[in-house]
């Protein structure tokens, strides 16, 4: 595939971390942040017909992002699952029009003269002209790299709500003078989710995946599992609660095989 394709991949996922670490449908502003991001990615394209035709779809895009997360018709049960299939949809709708516009029958890639800038620019600085400075290289791992953290936090996310694992609050006990609310009992209401361990453990998951990532692209196997030790003896004492145990069980697996499969999907597709 063309460093170009993996390119426009980038620019969209990095324009997607606008609404990361949000459970909240994106609003007005965020949604012009992230297509001013995305139509600046485009100025290193070569210009014609075809790059307005992206530049167009990457806007309706965009409104229709924010139309589908801000409509009314989902109850606030299913707000979060609703919000984060709407994203993957969106991202694979992403992908689908990259693969078209980029393909040979486009023809859409690098404006020529790019080339000769950092050519001059590599005599100014070795940043630039090192050979470590492999510009296809660099886009395939940093794909792999943005495809591992948010987009996967998508997917456990999902995963976890779907099969209702989220990690309920403690429920105190009632005080001997205070009444105790039949009512409530009798309707066995789902516990209500903890936020705090929700954001904390999505900020771990990032780090446990790029480092997964990493080890697995340098075939550091060995690695991994003392990662995945760290993990468990910080929770050592909490894992004494099975729900809780489970919770981090399933989600730690989770985050773990997405990691080693987005590095497999880098090095399947590394030239």
């Amino acid at each position: 595939m063309p460093s170009v394709f993996f390119y426009f991949l980038n620019i969209i996922l990095i324009s997607r971390l606008v609404f990361a670490f949000r459970d909240k449908p994106v609003s007005r502003k965020r949604m012009i942040i992230m297509l001013i991001i995305q139509l600046a990615g485009l100025l290193v394209l070569r210009p014609g017909w075809v790059l307005l035709i992206l530049a167009v779809l990457l806007a309706g895009m965009a409104v229709l992002l924010h139309f589908l997360e801000n409509r009314k018709v989902r109850s606030p049960k299913d707000l979060v699952t609703g919000l984060y299939e709407t994203r993957l949809a969106c991202l694979a709708v992403y992908i689908l029009m990259g693969s078209i516009l980029f393909s040979r029958w486009a023809g859409l890639d690098f404006n020529p003269g790019l080339a000769g800038f950092f050519e001059r620019i590599g005599g100014y600085t070795l940043l630039v002209g090192s050979p470590l400075a492999n510009w296809p290289h660099l886009h395939l791992i940093l794909f792999g790299a943005l495809l591992v953290t948010n987009e996967a936090n998508l997917i456990v996310r999902l995963l976890l709500q779907a099969f209702r694992l989220a990690p309920p609050v403690e429920e105190k006990l009632p005080q001997p003078d205070q009444p105790v609310d039949e009512g409530k009992i009798a309707e066995k209401q789902p516990p209500e989710v903890d936020v705090h361990e929700f954001n904390a453990g999505r900020v771990i998951g990032i780090l446990e995946r790029l480092l997964i990532y990493y080890f697995v692209l340098n075939a550091q196997y060995s690695a991994i599992g003392f990662i995945l030790a760290a993990k468990s003896f910080t929770r050592f004492r909490e894992l004494e609660k099975r729900t809780f145990a489970e919770y981090v069980l399933i989600g730690t697996l989770l985050s773990a095989l997405l990691a080693m499969l987005g590095a497999g999907l880098v090095q399947a597709l590394m030239p």
